[in-house]
């Protein structure tokens, strides 16, 4: 008798679980925008209906994403966000990384113009040269703020999309890719859209790997700057002074979601106090950056196109000091006599202690963990999401994933920093 109840309590209590979790399912195909999404899709791209509405029932969107994109940490004052990156860790891991891709780094640089230690600051800054490339499911990461995200819903809905398309186009399953709580990802942290437009399939596989191939990632990576104005050989930021006061009302306005090319002429900026090296070309246009060192302290750089550039694919001040800086840290410890590096505690490196251009003939010699190249495959899409009916998108050329997609805006939006 006594085992008869026990069982009946023990089957009460499972059905009871059971009840509960049958009452709160997965709310997110009864949002209108979801609804009103998937047709689109279906009409403007040809995707089951079906099967897009057992990939959403599977969607999580989390208010965690909502926080991470309010507070980026390139909102940090320059000190704080650059004791992140700039470490001797960071750049001794730049350095193996730098001296087992010379190669690539280098066939790079001659076609599209980008020295290596950009390529190496983005990939040092973004994911420590491709070792951690974020823990969110980018496709939970894109739904939560193309519909949860009003301030920048249009922006993440067009992102969305793209993903999607780019799943779909390389077999790929959408909910296996993890990204950062923007929805960028792989090595280089691009956005859907800059993946589309601007990967690079370097061993002509057929599709371009940003989450594996570090080759793909390097290239990819200098084809993008390159596409963005990009000037070979010519400076990112020089270390400045002022004097006065008639300097402030030039100093750049660091939003983090919109960035101004370069416009003040040389000559305005001297007249306001600016000092400007006699090398510097009077023809350029800069932007005057004040970067916060302590209460009160500041470091004043003026910023070219190349920095700008940068911007373009953060649109953050600091990340682009930051990339700049790191790049030529690990530049720096490259030319230095092989020996280990001190590992103990260290302040953080400054901008100032950093040389001022790219690519300048003999920097002075300044002293500061490696992507694995046996991961896994790339996880391959379930049946519930490619399209059986839809008529054939383009293929993958020899170069680019897609030379037709539209225009990308940001690599990796504000958000990303997955340090």
């Amino acid at each position: 008798m006594n085992r008869l109840l026990c069982i009946l309590i023990s089957i009460t209590c499972l059905m009871m679980s059971w009840c509960t979790l049958g009452a709160t399912p997965n709310k997110t195909l009864q949002n209108p925008e979801v609804k009103a999404f998937i047709q689109e899709m279906v009409q403007d791209y040809q995707f089951d209906e079906k099967k897009l509405r057992r990939l959403f029932r599977k969607v999580h969107l989390q208010e965690p994403i909502i926080q991470s994109i309010q507070t980026p940490k390139e909102a940090l004052n320059w000190r704080d966000y650059s004791s992140l990156f700039l470490t001797h860790q960071r750049i001794e891991a730049g350095v193996t990384f730098w001296k087992k891709y010379e190669v690539a780094l280098n066939e790079a640089e001659k076609e599209y113009g980008v020295p290596p230690e950009v390529i190496v600051g983005i990939l040092g800054i973004e994911t420590r040269y491709g070792e951690k490339q974020g823990d969110n499911r980018v496709m939970d990461a894109l739904a939560t703020l193309a519909f949860q995200y009003p301030q920048r819903a249009d922006f993440f809905k067009k992102e969305l999309t793209q993903f999607l398309l780019l799943t779909r186009e390389n077999k790929l399953n959408p909910l296996s890719i993890r990204g950062s709580y923007a929805g960028a990802f792989g090595m280089p942290q691009f956005m859907p859209s800059s993946y589309r437009h601007y990967a690079v399939d370097v061993g002509n596989k057929g599709s371009s790997d940003l989450i594996h191939d570090p080759l793909d990632a390097i290239a990819s990576i200098a084809n993008y700057l390159k596409n963005n104005g990009w000037e070979p050989n010519q400076s990112v930021a020089l270390l400045s002074s002022v004097e006065g006061e008639d300097f402030k009302p030039f100093i750049y306005p660091d939003t983090h979601h919109s960035i101004q090319k370069p416009s003040t002429h040389l000559e305005d900026l001297k007249k306001a106090g600016v000092h400007v090296e006699p090398s510097v070309s009077e023809d350029h246009k800069a932007m005057l950056l004040q970067l916060t060192t302590g209460p009160e302290q500041y470091e004043y750089w003026l910023g070219f196109n190349n920095l700008y550039v940068i911007m373009r694919y953060n649109p953050s001040v600091n990340y682009a000091m930051a990339v700049f800086t790191l790049g030529r840290l690990v530049k720096d410890q490259m030319m230095l006599p092989t020996e280990p590096m001190n590992t103990d505690p260290i302040e953080p490196l400054k901008a100032s202690e950093n040389t001022i251009t790219m690519n300048s003939p003999e920097p002075p010699k300044t002293s500061e963990e490696i992507v694995s190249t046996n991961s896994p495959e790339l996880p391959k899409t379930p049946e519930e999401i490619v399209s059986t009916n839809s008529p054939e998108l383009p293929k993958a050329s020899e170069e680019t994933i897609s030379t037709s997609s539209p225009e990308p805006s940001k690599v990796s939006e504000e958000a990303r920093s997955t340090a």
